[in-house]
């Protein structure tokens, strides 16, 4: 069963849910961030297939004139048929150019792609690759998803300490699945040096039933002074925003 991360949302921008006649204007003069800006605005209305409709019109002059967010949001509508026929193919044309200019939505998106063989061949290598350069630049769910598929061994050689390197940057970042995972393989050791605290300290910080029950039930094996650490490695943790949970 695959339970990584599957494609998120559009891209938003600022004041850009307002339409003004000014914004229109700019738009119909060619400038690509207020054509940009447009689409975003007609497709933050709902689910009017109108809206969604003149939205791409705007999305595509904005990309065509290589406008980055406009190409990403482009892909995205396309992927999934919204306000224009479904086209996997153009999709991937647009998340490609995107990508390659840097921003991370797209290359988690494209990486997916590439997983899932949705609008290209599906190709390990290059979801690893792309998943990598969003990763890097502090992706959630593609840092996630690089833990699933080391720990996996899924498209790539099964690498535990890899799979807790990206695991335990997800869970810096506020990931529910990714605290669990790291608390409980630093409970088995497994990818990481066991250590009893650590683990019930990141288990402390999850807020699902499922992470209470992982915690009651690593509580069990604990000493009194293991459980106080982990208590207090989880407040540090915390109150740092998640920069200081060693």
């Amino acid at each position: 069963m695959k339970f990584w991360a599957f494609f998120a949302v559009l891209l938003l921008c600022a004041g850009c849910t307002v339409l003004t006649s000014e914004l229109e204007e700019r738009a119909s003069n060619g400038h690509a961030p207020s054509q940009y800006q447009v689409g975003v605005s007609l497709a933050s209305q709902g689910g009017e297939s109108a809206n969604n409709t003149q939205a791409v019109g705007w999305y595509r002059k904005s990309a065509a004139q290589g406008y980055v967010p406009a190409q990403y949001n482009l892909g995205f509508m396309l992927l999934h048929g919204l306000g224009a026929e479904k086209n996997t193919s153009e999709a991937f044309k647009w998340f490609t150019q995107s990508a390659e200019s840097g921003l991370p939505e797209a290359q988690f998106h494209l990486a997916l792609m590439y997983k899932q063989g949705i609008g290209v061949e599906q190709e390990d290598d290059r979801a690893i690759q792309w998943s990598l350069k969003a990763a890097d630049q502090g992706h959630l769910e593609a840092q996630f998803n690089l833990g699933v598929w080391y720990g996996l061994g899924d498209g790539v050689g099964l690498n535990n300490v890899e799979a807790f390197k990206w695991y335990l940057k997800a869970a810096k970042q506020g990931s529910e699945n990714a605290k669990i995972i790291v608390g409980r393989r630093y409970y088995s050791g497994v990818g990481v040096n066991k250590n009893l605290a650590q683990g019930f300290s990141w288990l402390s910080m999850g807020d699902s039933s499922y992470a209470k029950l992982s915690r009651e039930a690593i509580e069990k094996t604990m000493t009194v002074s293991e459980i106080e650490k982990g208590r207090a490695l989880a407040r540090r943790c915390r109150d740092s925003s998640y920069k200081n949970c060693e």
